[in-house]
């Protein structure tokens, strides 16, 4: 298990690999999360295709 962080402190709460697969998890604790609070998911995508 893994975490990942951006310099400007956007975070990925859980990296799971298995094989060579890996799972991105973002954890958000609010009744209302705008969708660009997931563009950490799209940056992690792009460093590590």
């Amino acid at each position: 298990m893994y975490y990942y962080r951006t310099n400007d402190k956007k975070e990925i709460d859980l990296i799971l690999e298995k094989g060579s697969k890996i799972f991105a998890i973002v954890v958000k604790s609010s009744q209302s999360i705008k969708i660009d609070a997931f563009n950490i998911l799209l940056i992690f995508k792009r460093s590590h295709p």
